[in-house]
Formats: structure tokens, C-alpha cells, sequence
């Protein structure tokens, strides 16, 4: 079994949808999650001080697969929320990508690297 650790953004009506359909995509590949609701907060370039709302996710997962499905469901995520990029950790060790995607002809999200 491996864990996966994603922090998911939650603070607009838009990444609240697409939260959701996360949350229902990691319930129907892993079989469940444990969801920890929390305040994030971090400075900007102008030294402003940006407070955001999230979800914390945890996830075991016992294969490949299911870990590529639920990183896929993340990406996903990351598109249908607006984020530029987004970060999680199978195991203590952190991934991430900066997201770029396009649908192709059959209405599928394709993602670049």
C-alpha cells in the first residue's frame, strides 16, 4: 500500500465543483479517503499575505494503477479548477505539474508536460 497526499484548493464556487467530482473519482478508484478541511496561507510577490481554503486528502492505494488513476483524477482536478499547477506525494515524495491541457476530437482532457 502507498499513500498519496493531495492539498485541493476549495475556496471558489468553480474548485468546489471540481473538488466534488474529485472526491467522487478517488471514492470509485481507491474505495475511500480520509478529508481534513483546512486554511492555507502564504505570501506574494508584493508581500501580501493570500489565506485560502482546502481539502487534504488521503489516500491508500495498493497498485500502480489505481495510483495513476488517482493522479490522473487530480489533473483533472487541476484543469477544471483553473490552477496552474498542482502538487501531491506518494509516500513523502512529492510530484507535481504545471498543467497545460486540451480536449481532443472525442471531448477527452489531454495533459502536457
Amino acid at each position: 500500500m502507498k499513500r498519496i497526499d493531495l492539498i485541493v484548493p476549495d475556496e471558489t464556487a468553480v474548485q468546489r465543483r471540481a473538488a466534488d467530482y474529485l472526491e467522487a473519482a478517488i471514492l470509485s478508484i481507491a474505495g475511500g479517503y480520509s478529508r481534513y478541511d483546512g486554511i492555507g496561507a502564504w505570501t506574494d510577490a508584493h508581500g501580501e499575505t493570500i489565506r485560502e481554503t482546502h481539502r487534504r486528502y488521503e489516500i491508500l492505494t495498493d497498485g500502480d494503477d489505481s495510483r495513476a488513476a488517482v493522479v490522473l483524477a487530480f489533473q483533472t482536478y487541476g484543469t477544471s479548477a483553473g490552477e496552474d499547477s498542482i502538487l501531491y506525494r506518494i509516500d513523502g515524495e512529492t510530484g507535481g505539474t504545471f498543467l497545460s491541457a486540451v480536449r481532443d476530437g472525442n471531448g477527452n482532457v489531454c495533459f502536457y508536460r
